[in-house]
């Protein structure tokens, strides 16, 4: 389990891409954790893998990563288990909810991470019927009120989560500034490379850009090109000047495809929408970590992040218009859109790089570990309370009637006063009440 380490001065962790050891505390807990990613791609890397791999490189952290599948093998070896286990949008098998509760019995702290609304796709989302799935539904909801926390990317999927459990931190995406390493950009480049890198979810909010984008190439003819990364909408697939690369399910690579883009301006289009407006600003970190400026949607969380026409431009409304004219504002100020770009660099390193603030993942995970181990001590003591309880119930001078409806009833009993974590008052009653009064009152001071 967990092993305390005197602090120790890490010289390499000056630079901008070394991580924050400074606003940890000085005596620091070694945890041993368990990550569980459905796959090794971009959320599990983003979410997960990134930051253990830095906790690691800290000293602060030792690590496994499991597929859920292997996690129940796992398990019937003779393996020493971890302090934390972190769950990473896990919504199946459904195994899985017995699994965190085998892990809670052991005192392990379990959390659940998660990026998106998943209970609350849209229909336009291509995941959408996967995510109908009853099995999948209730197995996700299942784990979300099981785990001990939740982690969730920013404030308002955390009010949206809030209702099936009450113990959510909010970890907002950082980016890793040693898979983007800014590039040196030409600054005189013709023609502008206005460029977009992300997956086919988000066909959908390039409806209202894709009119602009060709208004653009009719009016700007070879100034411009438009560079595709990962999803092309259907509209622009053959078009004179629109170029489609393709992405990777590594984010390692991910990261230097998009360094090696040739990006003069990054697009990010969102429809203001209840699933959207949890989303985060990844693709602000993204952009902004290789000192690409990027145009944005006017939707949470951009809202929160941007400055409008300093670390980038916001769109507002989401239309055709507004979309041409915040491209040609681009292509057109060209000096503007260098400075746009690097005051987004400056900004993400020194508030949004995961260097820079690895220390609230540590925060929260010895927090989960924390309360999961008062939660052991309390669940001790309640056992010694049961047995008490027994004892009291077996030496209660009642009725044959009575102890028979008591002895049916007491595992029922036993249930809610472990629920209600009201033993010592339930105790007190069956040491001062008579049979008559008894069941009346049990029955009102555990809601029964």
């Amino acid at each position: 389990m967990a092993k305390i380490v005197p602090n120790v001065v890490v010289e390499e962790a000056k630079g901008k891409n070394a991580s924050n050891f400074n606003q940890i505390s000085p005596c620091r807990e070694t945890i041993n954790i368990w990550g569980i990613v459905p796959s090794f791609d971009a959320v599990p890397r983003v979410r997960v893998i990134g930051p253990l791999e830095h906790l690691a490189a800290a000293g602060l952290a030792t690590f496994q990563l499991f597929r859920p599948q292997e996690v129940e093998f796992v398990l019937y070896d003779n393996v020493q288990l971890p302090d934390i286990v972190i769950l990473c949008r896990v919504v199946e098998p459904p195994i899985m909810v017995r699994l965190v509760k085998q892990f809670q019995a052991a005192g392990v702290a379990v959390i659940y991470d998660i990026d998106d609304q998943l209970l609350a796709l849209p229909p336009t989302h291509p995941d959408y019927i996967v995510h109908q799935n009853p099995i999948l539904r209730s197995t996700l909801i299942q784990l979300l009120r099981a785990v001990d926390r939740i982690t969730v990317t920013t404030a308002a999927l955390h009010d949206s989560l809030i209702q099936y459990n009450p113990m959510i931190s909010v970890l907002p995406n950082c980016i890793d500034l040693n898979l983007f390493k800014k590039p040196v950009q030409s600054q005189g480049d013709i023609p502008i490379v206005i460029g977009y890198a992300g997956t086919r979810t988000h066909a959908g909010d390039f409806v209202a850009v894709v009119p602009a984008i060709k208004q653009l190439l009719d009016e700007f003819g070879e100034q411009i090109v438009f560079r595709f990364i990962g999803f092309i909408p259907e509209e622009l697939k053959g078009i004179n000047r629109v170029e489609f690369i393709n992405g990777h399910p590594d984010y390692r690579m991910f990261a230097e495809i998009l360094r090696r883009s040739g990006f003069h301006v990054g697009l990010a289009p969102l429809v203001d929408n209840s699933f959207n407006r949890c989303k985060s600003d990844m693709k602000y970190l993204e952009y902004s970590a290789l000192g690409i400026p990027g145009i944005y949607s006017s939707v949470h969380p951009y809202l929160d992040t941007i400055r409008d026409g300093v670390t980038g431009l916001i769109v507002q409304p989401h239309t055709p218009e507004a979309w041409y004219r915040a491209i040609a504002w681009m292509i057109t100020h060209p000096l503007e859109r260098r400075q746009m770009g690097e005051a987004a660099y400056q900004e993400v390193v020194r508030t949004r790089s995961l260097q820079a603030n690895i220390h609230s993942w540590y925060t929260v995970y010895t927090a989960a570990i924390a309360q999961r181990r008062d939660s052991a001590v309390s669940v001790q003591t309640n056992h010694v309370a049961q047995r008490r309880l027994r004892t009291e119930l077996l030496f209660l001078p009642i009725d044959a009637g009575l102890g028979r409806r008591f002895l049916f009833n007491f595992k029922t009993l036993r249930l809610l006063a472990l629920r209600y974590q009201q033993f010592r008052s339930v105790i007190d009653i069956f040491r001062n009440q008579g049979p008559t009064e008894l069941l009346q009152r049990v029955r009102s001071r555990l809601r029964w």
